[in-house]
């Protein structure tokens, strides 16, 4: 499958700015996987609450947050996907890494163990 790409102005500066933005109606047909506890099934955020907005969100940043690194990891949002993909092969996906997000993971990340 191919998409068509173009430029686009963001309707935000900050995750829920741009998901207030972005996401106005119910999206039944959406999987949210988030890194980003802005973005979660639990509780609304500065006036967004995902679990209104689609189908199920999925709270990588609860169980995959990693304190060494202060973020989560990629593959933690990697194997979300794995774990979910199947479940849910009738559902469109987002996919919410806090890559390039402060704190930067750089290649140095055998150094702390990885």
């Amino acid at each position: 499958m191919h998409g068509e790409l173009k430029k686009a102005v963001s309707v935000g500066s900050s995750t829920t700015e741009w998901c207030k933005g972005s996401f106005k109606k119910r999206y039944d047909d959406v999987v949210y996987i988030s890194a980003n506890p802005h973005i979660n099934s639990k509780f609304e955020v500065k006036g967004f609450n995902a679990k209104d907005h689609f189908f199920r969100v999925i709270d990588v940043w609860k169980w995959g947050w990693n304190e060494g690194l202060g973020t989560v990891h990629p593959k933690k949002v990697n194997e979300a996907v794995q774990t979910f993909k199947d479940n849910y092969s009738d559902k469109r996906f987002i996919i919410h890494y806090l890559q390039p997000h402060e704190p930067y993971i750089g290649y140095n990340l055998r150094a702390v163990g990885f």
